[in-house]
């Protein structure tokens, strides 16, 4: 296994915003199925030395593990949901779009969450009225969606689908309206 967390970056906890040139806008990222947050580090490390404001999540079930304040860790259960599923494609296309209709709930969750939960230095810095989100693969397509969903959000996809979670079963389109 891959300790992503290792990463060396030039990002630091509790470094000053320059409120000088703020506010900034606010940049939500959602990695991979499967994948840390951590694993987009240096990504991160360049949108905020270009002014931006990065958060990051992981889905519950979906990354390696969570932790929760308190300390309750929740780990990964998507590999074996998709064993379970993987050879009926109409069973695949529901856990496709719950696993994609919880990353999103997820996202949400966390913008709405945001102004408290922010570190104090950051929250009279970060611009919650210019957000946008980009995620990697199911998190390109989750960012997608929840720019869809949430009216908020503009949104980037680093090689997601943008016609579902899948080519193979088109009939998992999640965009509507």
């Amino acid at each position: 296994m891959v300790d992503w967390a290792a990463t060396r970056t030039h990002a630091h906890r509790g470094a000053p915003a320059d409120r000088a040139r703020g506010p900034y806008p606010v940049v939500l990222y959602s990695p991979g199925a499967g994948d840390p947050r951590s694993m987009g580090t240096t990504l991160y490390d360049d949108l905020a030395s270009r002014g931006y404001v990065v958060v990051t999540l992981d889905h519950t079930y979906d990354a390696p593990a969570v932790e929760f304040p308190g300390g309750r860790v929740e780990r990964m259960l998507l590999p074996e949901e998709f064993a379970k599923v993987a050879t009926d494609p109409p069973a695949l296309t529901v856990l496709l779009r719950k696993t994609v209709a919880v990353r999103v709930a997820d996202t949400r969750f966390l913008l709405d969450a945001l102004p408290g939960a922010l570190p104090p230095d950051l929250r009279g810095a970060a611009d919650l009225d210019r957000v946008g989100t980009y995620g990697k693969s199911a998190g390109g397509f989750t960012a997608l969606q929840a720019m869809h969903d949430d009216r908020r959000i503009a949104a980037a996809d680093f090689d997601g689908l943008r016609d579902g979670p899948s080519h193979r079963y088109p009939e998992a389109r999640f965009f509507s309206g």
